[in-house]
């Protein structure tokens, strides 16, 4: 018995050092050891990071905007001259396999996933050539498609080139997605094994946000793009395979909000 009610001792020790004293009086003053330890660590949660972005402007100048499509425009503004995780581009490339070293679809896999940063660091050289003035590679990531087929992904995080403009003085403001789809009309496809077309089809699509951005802020004074999407797909029967390439782009605009 005495041994047993030393050990138990130990074990209470234990417990006490290893929880806050406030939690084990919380729990023995009745409310239930789950919530006690769901306040002790509530604080210490992430907080969503969209959330974040929309409540919490870098220097409050856009606090009172109104923002109904997603925290991701508002943040494009607020850190307009500065890198933002939540302003970035999605490039999906779609290659033959045999630009890859390698004997086996493995080997491909792995050559394209090691090139797959040479390929998104020149489309950031697209980018600076057109809507930004800085750009960065965030991920990237490669894999085989009926094993003669490589898609390639990634994403980019860039800043965008002059100033945002200028927003109309008002009480209520509205933050306003404007969103572009570019494809061509018609059946065009590139070849997968000579990267070139496509890459030139891709930069007239960013050159086309560019121009769409220049227009927005033109007619309403401002523009932010905050999201760009390029999109290439296989198509035809294996081993005649050719790419559409389509792109897209979400910018945002701030007004004055209409009673």
């Amino acid at each position: 018995m005495v041994k047993i009610a030393k050990w138990l001792a130990v074990l209470a020790t234990s417990i006490a050092l290893a929880i806050p004293a406030y939690v084990i009086l919380i729990n023995f003053a009745g409310i239930g050891l789950n919530a006690a330890l769901s306040s002790y660590f509530a604080p210490r949660m992430r907080q969503d990071p969209v959330s974040q972005a929309t409540n919490s402007p870098t220097d409050g100048k856009y606090q009172n905007v109104y923002n109904p499509k997603s925290g991701y425009a508002l943040s494009s503004i607020d850190h307009f001259k500065e890198f933002d995780r939540l302003r970035v581009a999605s490039i999906q490339l779609v290659l033959d396999a045999g630009l890859f070293q390698g004997s086996t679809a493995s080997s491909k896999k792995s050559a394209a996933r090691i090139e797959a940063l040479e390929y998104a660091r020149d489309e950031c050289q697209e980018f600076l050539k057109t809507f930004a003035e800085k750009c960065r590679v965030a991920d990237t990531s490669a894999d085989l498609w009926t094993g003669k087929t490589a898609m390639i992904r990634f994403s980019l995080e860039f800043v965008q080139k002059g100033d945002f403009g200028t927003v109309a003085k008002s009480e209520k403001l509205i933050a306003n997605t404007i969103s572009f789809r570019y494809q061509d009309d018609g059946d065009v496809r590139f070849s997968l094994t000579d990267p070139g077309p496509a890459r030139k089809k891709r930069a007239e699509i960013y050159q086309a946000i560019y121009k769409d951005c220049a227009a927005i802020k033109e007619q309403y004074g401002n523009c932010s793009i905050y999201a760009v999407s390029i999109q290439s797909d296989p198509v035809g029967k294996e081993g005649q395979q050719s790419a559409r390439v389509s792109g897209s782009s979400s910018q945002a605009v701030i007004q004055p909000m209409e009673d």
